[in-house]
């Protein structure tokens, strides 16, 4: 099963950006891609989707056309976004940044596994809310590299029945 994330939108507009960007950011496009591969579920709210809409329309010095069709197309595409509803506006005040609230309601509403961003001041400092963890790209891109190695080693003995025999039962 996918992991289920919230991608904030600095890590969007970073991974859109990431060729024109230092390598740092390759971590934020890493993410875009895993989301584009359906291995990683976004998980949106209204807010949330309004800023992905805000990106969407930005010049093409900023967004090329074809990031732009692309993140659509991830963003329309049920299988590998996922909608929810949150409290109307304005939210509970949890973050040091309001403008970050948006993101915690909809963690209230949908309980994803991660929360994905670049905010070291708002929401990294939080280290998780709920059962949702809060993570950098780069701490993300960890998980799921080592996720990877957990999964090929199960499957290479059989363990999770993909491709491989069942285990002995002793």
């Amino acid at each position: 099963m996918p992991t289920r994330v919230i991608i904030d939108t600095n890590v969007v507009v970073a991974g859109l950006r990431v060729r024109r960007a230092a390598t740092g950011i390759r971590y934020s496009a890493d993410v875009l891609a895993r989301w584009r591969r359906g291995q990683l579920v976004g998980v949106m709210g209204p807010a949330l989707l309004a800023e992905y809409h805000d990106v969407l329309r930005r010049p093409e010095s900023e967004v090329a056309p074809e990031s732009r069709a692309g993140l659509q197309a991830i963003i329309d595409d049920p299988a590998r976004t996922e909608k929810h509803e949150t409290e109307a506006p304005p939210y509970p005040r949890m973050s040091k940044d309001p403008g970050d609230d948006h993101l915690l309601a909809l963690v209230r509403a949908a309980s994803p596994d991660f929360l994905c961003t670049h905010d070291v001041e708002g929401l990294l400092d939080l280290h998780f809310y709920r059962n949702t963890l809060i993570v950098s790209p780069k701490v993300m891109h960890g998980i799921a590299a080592e996720s990877e190695l957990v999964e090929g080693a199960l499957r290479r003995c059989g363990v999770c029945g993909a491709g491989g025999a069942e285990p002995e039962r002793g």
